[in-house]
């Protein structure tokens, strides 16, 4: 009986046992299941939570890409790249660019059509390009130059305006044209640090024209008149005498002031010739030019006259001979009155003209001063046979006379004639040796 509630009590024990051992494996298994499920639900949140990262930085990176684009699209440079584009379309075209304003440049001797155009002229067959300032630090209004080759052309500056932060550090603007300067300089000019500057002063240049008298200077296609003649006269050595009859004071001189643009020069003499003229910086030097035509009946006359002048100097005409010639009371004229009845003929050596007794002759470098003077250069000589010696011998003449026209009667009536006002000797040294030697 003891044993059998001994064993009894031992089933019952083992069967409690493995009823425990089930319970406790049961609850592993869901434990494990739990564990199980945590895990999953983790390991999809981790998926989701990354899915969710990955989108937002896919999002992030595709914005700030697309920002970068936008402040790089947003830079100043490339409205230049657009104004440039337009600025040389219209050059090559042979127009004005609409941005460019000369108007500072023009006045009445650079009109604007002519400032254009030389403008236009200047910029042809260049190289155009542009580049940044490299004084323009101001990020806001960018500074960019165009230039045609190495010579500085325009001056741009842009404003940026509806500013936008974005990426919380940049800033995209939007740009338009503030202020477009024209630099119009002498075609002989270039590019300096000073033509670079920040704040447009118009350049000018005074310019000075000393001309004959009588004479005309047109800039630009426009004469300079009273107001441009000055008070200034440079004295002519030519006049010393002349200037006691006519009126030749010597010559004038012009002065531009202030002009703004390059000019074209021409200058002319009495007749509308054109002349050539010396230039020196600004200064412009226009001399009495040979060259003009002489009209054949006055250089018979101017030849008559010299070759009387010189008979008489050699005792082969009276001074009634070559008076016509001359001014009364001029200096010429009492000079010749003094040799001709003075003791100083007698020196003339005896002698008689050869046959020719004139020959060599020439007439040249005829020089118009005024409507009423005028010079040339006669050359000839006097052949001659000495009578005490029998040797040949030549007087040779090579002097510039001087002529004017000019009155010198007292009989109330306006008879001017053309008369010798002044000569200068321009014999050669060998002329000189030959002449010389005849002992005349």
């Amino acid at each position: 009986m003891d044993m059998d509630k001994r064993t009894g009590r031992s089933a019952q024990a083992e069967a409690d046992g493995t009823s425990m051992t089930r319970r406790e494996a049961l609850r592993k298994a869901r434990k494990r299941k739990d564990e199980q499920a945590r895990w999953l639900i983790f390991l999809i949140f981790i998926v989701i939570y990354c899915g969710i990262l990955g989108v937002l930085a896919y999002l992030f990176l595709r914005y700030t890409d697309r920002s970068l684009v936008r402040y790089e699209a947003s830079q100043s440079v490339y409205a230049m790249d657009s104004f440039f584009e337009e600025y040389e379309k219209q050059l090559n075209n042979g127009k004005i660019p609409d941005c460019v304003d000369l108007t500072a440049y023009a006045d009445v001797y650079c009109p604007i059509d002519y400032v254009e155009k030389t403008f236009l002229a200047e910029t042809e067959g260049k190289q155009l390009h542009y580049e940044k300032d490299p004084s323009s630090y101001d990020t806001e209004n960018p500074v960019y130059l165009i230039l045609a080759d190495d010579e500085l052309v325009s001056k741009v500056t842009f404003e940026g305006y509806d500013g936008e932060v974005i990426l919380g550090i940049l800033t995209v603007l939007s740009w338009r044209v503030s202020n477009v300067e024209t630099y119009y300089t002498n075609p002989e000019g270039s590019v300096t640090e000073d033509a670079v500057t920040d704040t447009y002063e118009r350049e000018t240049t005074d310019y000075t024209f000393t001309v004959p008298q009588g004479y005309t200077v047109y800039v630009n296609s426009m004469a300079l008149g009273e107001s441009e003649l000055t008070d200034e006269v440079v004295e002519m050595k030519e006049f010393t005498y002349a200037k006691e009859y006519v009126n030749l004071s010597g010559m004038q001189v012009y002065r531009l002031r202030d002009i703004g643009c390059p000019i074209r020069v021409r200058i002319t003499d009495f007749d509308g010739n054109v002349v050539d003229y010396v230039q020196d910086g600004t200064d412009y030097t226009a001399g009495y030019t040979y060259g003009a035509e002489m009209p054949e009946d006055l250089m018979q006359y101017c030849l008559q006259a010299a070759e009387s002048w010189q008979l008489m100097m050699t005792r082969d005409m009276s001074f009634e001979g070559v008076a016509p010639y001359l001014i009364a009371g001029s200096y010429y004229y009492d000079m010749g009155y003094r040799f001709a009845t003075g003791g100083d003929i007698t020196f003339v050596s005896p002698h008689t003209l050869n046959d020719p007794a004139i020959s060599g002759v020439s007439v040249t470098d005829y020089v118009k001063y005024a409507d009423n003077c005028f010079s040339c250069r006669i050359q000839f000589q006097v052949n001659m046979h000495l009578t005490v010696t029998g040797q040949d011998a030549v007087n040779a003449m090579d002097s510039k006379f001087l002529f004017v026209y000019y009155d010198d009667s007292d009989d109330g009536v306006d008879n001017p004639h053309w008369a010798i006002a002044d000569m200068t000797s321009d014999v050669t040294a060998d002329e000189t040796a030959n002449a010389g030697d005849s002992n005349l």
